[in-house]
């Protein structure tokens, strides 16, 4: 029997760029603001930042992900910051400060509503 009886979904969903797209959705109908919660960066630049990364089963739900900047979501996932789960505080790492980091925001505690609290924590295990 062919998937597309099975499951009329099937093949929708089928490149990188709509799982993005639909991630991106996903994080700005949670968030709200489409704009970097760490700086005013324009909606242009807004880019979908998985917390739990999907190479480590991380899920593209919007509490998953947050809304960031080419560069802040860069430097997240190159671990040059991260949040810390329990103030929701950015945390620069080690040879690093907010400023240098372009850090405008030092919290995101102004979010409409949390990231998922299990994911901020998988992340600051594996950073801290």
């Amino acid at each position: 029997m062919s998937s597309s009886l099975t499951n009329p979904c099937a093949g929708l969903w089928s490149s990188p760029s709509h799982w993005k797209a639909a991630f991106r959705a996903a994080v700005i109908s949670r968030y709200g603001d489409r704009r970097c919660c760490l700086c005013d960066a324009p909606p242009e630049v807004i880019e979908a930042a998985h917390i739990v990364p999907v190479s480590n089963d991380g899920s593209d739900w919007g509490g998953n992900g947050l809304l960031l900047c080419r560069k802040h979501h860069a430097l997240y996932d190159l671990g040059r910051w991260c949040l810390d789960p329990e103030h929701l505080e950015v945390v620069p790492a080690s040879g690093h400060d907010l400023t240098s980091l372009q850090v405008e925001r030092s919290n995101v505690r102004h979010l409409k509503q949390i990231p998922d609290q299990k994911a901020l924590q998988w992340r600051w295990a594996r950073w801290a």
